[in-house]
C-alpha cells in the first residue's frame, strides 16, 4: 500500500530515482516514496512523497485543512500527459454492492491536482488555439423514495440494499446519473443526492449513456479517474496557464494570459 503526501522541499542538488510498489513501477519525480532521499525530487517542483505497505496497494493519502484524511488507490501514473489514475478505496473491482466513499469527489483531491488539461496546437505562441480537456466528469447517486421513470436515472437494483442508507431512511431506491446533461430540474421530487463519485471522461458519453447499465458504470468506477498534476510545474502564482506542447511534447506554465472567442474556439495568448 502506498500513501502519499504533498510537502515543499528545497535540496540543493536532484538526480532522478526509480522506485515501485505493487503494480506501480515508474515512481519517479516528483513522486517519491518516502524510503527515497528527498534528492529524487528536483528542488524546483513540489514532492509528492509516498509509502509503500506490504508492496501491494498504491494509495494516495491527502489530509484537508480540516484534519480529515482521504485516500485513493492509485492505478497508473502518467508522465506524458501529467495525469494520475486513482480509485476509490471502497471500490471493489467485480463487486457491484460496493459504492465509493461520501468523500469521493473533486473537493478532495489535493492541490495541485485538476480534472482538466490544457494542450496547445501550432507553432506560433499568439496564434496558437489552446485547448481544454476534461479528464474526469462527476456521477451522482441518487437515493428516491418512490420508483423513477427516467432513461437518464441507471437503477443500481439489484446489487445496492437500500436499507443500509441511513442518510434517507426513507429511500427505497438507489439510482446513479451522470452530471454532464444533469440539470437540476432533472431531479425528481422524492429523490436526493446521496452522494458523487468521479469516473474518466469520455468524448462519446452522450451516447453510450442510454444503452449503460449499472454494472458498466461499476466498471468505469473499478477503472478509476484521471487528474491532471501538470501545475506542479508552476514557479509561483502568478503563472496563470499550464499547458503541454503537442508539437514540442513538452510542459510549459506562462504569466497570465487572455481569452478571445473566435469561430468558438477559445484563443489565449501570453501577456
Amino acid at each position: 500500500m502506498i500513501m502519499i503526501t504533498t510537502i515543499f522541499h528545497e535540496t540543493t542538488e536532484s538526480s532522478p530515482c526509480f522506485s515501485s510498489c505493487g503494480n506501480i513501477h515508474n515512481i519517479t519525480s516528483p513522486f517519491r516514496l518516502d524510503t527515497d532521499p528527498p534528492s529524487c525530487v528536483s528542488k524546483s517542483n513540489n514532492a509528492f512523497v509516498l509509502s509503500c505497505n506490504n508492496n501491494q496497494t498504491t494509495v494516495l493519502k491527502h489530509n484537508n485543512d480540516h484534519g480529515r484524511s482521504y485516500n485513493y488507490h492509485v492505478e497508473a501514473i502518467n508522465y506524458n500527459n501529467y495525469t494520475i489514475r486513482l480509485v476509490d478505496p471502497n471500490i471493489q473491482k467485480g463487486n457491484c454492492s460496493s459504492i465509493p466513499t461520501t468523500y469521493s469527489s473533486s473537493n478532495t483531491l489535493p492541490s495541485p491536482f485538476e480534472l482538466q488539461i490544457t494542450f496547445r496546437k501550432g507553432k506560433r505562441f499568439w496564434s496558437t488555439y489552446f485547448v481544454t480537456y476534461p479528464t474526469s466528469e462527476r456521477v451522482l447517486f441518487l437515493s428516491c423514495e418512490n420508483k423513477v421513470y427516467n432513461s437518464l436515472y441507471i437503477d443500481t437494483a439489484p446489487y445496492i440494499n437500500t436499507s443500509n442508507l441511513s442518510e434517507n431512511p426513507k429511500a427505497r431506491f438507489l439510482y446513479v446519473v451522470y452530471a454532464s446533461g444533469f440539470k437540476y430540474s432533472d431531479l425528481v421530487e422524492s429523490c436526493q443526492i446521496y452522494q458523487t463519485a468521479l469516473v474518466s471522461s469520455k468524448k462519446d458519453r452522450n451516447y453510450t449513456m442510454m444503452t449503460m447499465s449499472y454494472q458498466d458504470i461499476h466498471d468505469e468506477l473499478s477503472n478509476g479517474f484521471e487528474a491532471s498534476w501538470i501545475r506542479v510545474l508552476q514557479k509561483n502564482d502568478k503563472e496563470k496557464l499550464c499547458y503541454i506542447d503537442k508539437i514540442y511534447n513538452e510542459a510549459f506554465c506562462v504569466y497570465g494570459y487572455c481569452k478571445a472567442i473566435k469561430l468558438a474556439i477559445t484563443t489565449v495568448c501570453s501577456k
